[in-house]
């Protein structure tokens, strides 16, 4: 009988994700599913990363994150533009806490978060939201556009990437308070 492990399941559910990408020629999300997959090989080889009690939930966060990334930016169903807006707005909402759980475990392995504190949840949110603006920028980038001209729809973005790294510091506040 043939064993399939988590990590192999994962792993193919990220390929297919990158084949969608290709294939359906959306050329802009392999930057997220490059960033994603190296990074989801490079931790599953760091014993550091494999010892964490929630290696595997993040593992599936990232999947899954990567996964509502295709399905929305791919247009595979044609919803209006309210729901498209909406949508939008929760991916990054999603993109905030993705990134901040994933800034927070490499700030771990590379003991740059030393103890648990505010401080460094502080940390991560002021690292995440610049990644947060770099990201907007390389939409900007993708979508042929001025690249360091911020418009409405960036703004919007940054606030709601902001508003997303404050609940994920709530949350992992709340967390640590339950411990």
């Amino acid at each position: 009988m043939l064993l399939v492990s988590i990590k192999n399941i994962q792993r193919g559910v990220f390929w297919v994700l990158i084949s969608v990408i290709i294939f359906g020629k959306h050329y802009s999300l392999l930057m997220y599913s490059g960033v994603f997959y190296i990074s989801f090989e490079y931790l599953n080889q760091n014993n550091n990363y494999l010892t964490l009690k929630k290696h595997n939930y993040y593992n599936w966060i990232f999947v899954l994150f990567l996964a509502f990334i295709v399905w929305v930016r791919t247009r595979t169903y044609a919803f209006s533009e309210s729901v498209e807006y909406h949508l939008n707005t929760i991916e990054h909402l999603l993109f905030a806490i993705t990134i901040c759980i994933l800034v927070t475990v490499y700030m771990q392995l590379f003991r740059i978060l030393k103890e648990n504190s505010f401080r460094n949840l502080v940390l991560v949110l002021i690292v995440f939201n610049c990644i947060g603006v770099v990201n907007e920028y390389a939409q900007n980038y993708f979508r042929q556009i001025e690249v360091f001209t911020l418009d409405q729809n960036n703004l919007k973005d940054i606030m709601i990437n902001a508003i997303g790294s404050v609940l994920f510091l709530i949350g992992s506040i709340e967390y640590k308070l339950k411990k």
